[in-house]
């Protein structure tokens, strides 16, 4: 889903959105091996108010049940939302259909979310979740968290840095499934669009980039993809992405939840007795 413009005026154009679901399809049919006939976009541009797959709440809530009511032991989902979201307070985020407001009964709220794509998911079935927008790391309230831990120690440009595993909140909200969700800000930071200095085009940052790291892995931006080539790892990700907006002097962190822990050979070889007590303040 992807919106750009909203009815109530306070919330102002999001000029990326556009552009992000480009790059979600392009992810998910080139790197991902999905079939354009499995993927469902949500668009209010250049598309007509009553379609069913204009983004308001009837029609976005309609189609995120469906995904979460669609998979089964074997199966993997993806969920790419780029637009605007809204923070009540630390535990209370929505996100904003084209026809939402400041109430909590015209909007998404994390809760619905959490319910729909994450307790209700069966074993075996996996989700992956993309969210371009500002205020979006707790929108699926997902128990684990991922950082790259700082280490001023750390000379070697070589080694590759260790991630920290922290648990927020109750592990019982991971629900039966896998998801993994990549949020383009915490809970209170904005998230950030870039432009493309050749085209003019402008792009939510987080998408950009992480659709630069899956052209990147044949060695050549202009490459294109080749599902013979392994998808980046969660850890490369994470740091490339924690590095881009470090480098520009940018306090935004990206962020990664899940609802299991990852295995420990992704992460520098932490032991699960590293994981953090619950924290119930994030």
């Amino acid at each position: 889903t992807g919106i750009e413009r909203y009815d109530d005026m306070r919330y102002k154009p999001c000029p990326g959105a556009p552009n992000d679901l480009r790059l979600h399809s392009e992810i998910l049919r080139k790197g991902l091996g999905f079939h354009p006939y499995d993927i469902t976009i949500l668009t209010d541009h250049d598309t007509c108010s009553q379609s069913e797959v204009f983004p308001n709440k009837v029609n976005m809530e309609r189609e995120l049940r469906r995904l979460g009511d669609s998979l089964g032991a074997g199966d993997l989902g993806f969920l790419g939302y780029s637009g605007h979201a809204i923070q009540f307070d630390t535990e209370n985020v929505a996100i904003v259909p084209t026809n939402g407001s400041t109430r909590q009964d015209s909007l998404i709220m994390n809760d619905d979310l959490s319910q729909w794509l994450v307790a209700q998911l069966p074993p075996g079935a996996t989700l992956l979740a993309a969210f371009d927008c500002c205020h979006s790391e707790t929108l699926l309230k997902l128990p684990f968290k991922y950082d790259v831990e700082q280490d001023d120690q750390q000379q070697d440009a070589n080694q590759q840095p260790t991630i920290k595993i922290t648990r927020a909140g109750d592990k019982e909200r991971g629900g039966h499934g896998f998801v993994l969700c990549l949020s383009a800000s915490m809970h209170n930071q904005p998230a950030h669009e870039i432009r493309n200095t050749r085209t003019g085009e402008v792009f939510g940052a987080m998408t950009a980039l992480l659709h630069q790291q899956f052209k990147s892995r044949n060695g050549s931006c202009g490459a294109g993809y080749s599902l013979s080539m392994a998808p980046p790892t969660v850890q490369d990700i994470l740091v490339n992405l924690t590095t881009f907006f470090q480098e520009k002097g940018n306090s935004t962190m990206v962020q990664i939840t899940s609802s299991k822990e990852l295995p420990n050979p992704c992460f520098g070889g932490r032991s699960s007795s590293e994981v953090a007590a619950p924290n119930d303040n994030v």
